[in-house]
C-alpha cells in the first residue's frame, strides 16, 4: 500500500454553542488551521498515487472559504447544522474533497484538522463510502 500526505494551512475563528457558557471554547476563539489529505493506493499510476498539484483546488478552496473568516459563519452559510468542531470540520472537507474531485474516491483515506500542535481530529475512511 502506497500513501501520500498533503498539508493544507488556514486561520479561522469559532465558538462552540453546545458547550457550558463557562466552557473556554464558548467563546469566539481562532486557531491556526493544518488539514493533512492522506491519499492511498495499492498501485501507482505511473510513478506516483496522484499529482500533489491535483490537489491545489482544495488549497484554493480552503483560501475562498475558510481563510480569516468565523466557521460558524461558514457552516450556516453552507446550510451546515453542526457544531464546529475539528470532527464536524473534518468530515465537511472530506465531502468538499470528494464533491469537487470525485477520483479521489477509491484513494481519500483521511482527512485530520490540527487546531493546534498538539490537538487534531481525523475522518477515516474504513469501509465507509461518502
Amino acid at each position: 500500500m502506497y500513501r501520500i500526505v498533503k498539508k493544507f494551512g488556514f486561520e479561522a475563528a469559532h465558538q462552540l454553542t453546545n458547550v457550558p457558557p463557562d466552557h473556554q471554547c464558548a467563546r469566539l476563539h481562532g486557531h491556526s488551521y493544518v488539514v493533512e489529505v492522506a491519499l492511498t493506493s495499492d498501485d501507482l499510476n505511473g510513478d506516483w498515487i496522484r499529482d500533489f498539484a491535483d490537489l491545489d483546488h482544495f488549497s484554493r478552496y480552503l483560501k475562498d472559504t475558510c481563510d480569516h473568516r468565523n466557521l460558524n459563519e461558514v457552516f450556516a452559510d453552507l446550510g451546515i447544522p453542526h457544531a464546529t468542531t475539528a470532527e464536524r470540520i473534518a468530515r465537511w472537507l472530506c465531502k468538499v474533497l470528494l464533491r469537487n474531485d470525485p477520483t479521489l474516491r477509491n484513494q481519500l483515506e483521511s482527512v485530520r484538522v490540527h487546531e493546534t500542535d498538539n490537538a487534531w481530529a481525523e475522518w477515516r475512511r474504513l469501509n465507509e463510502l461518502i
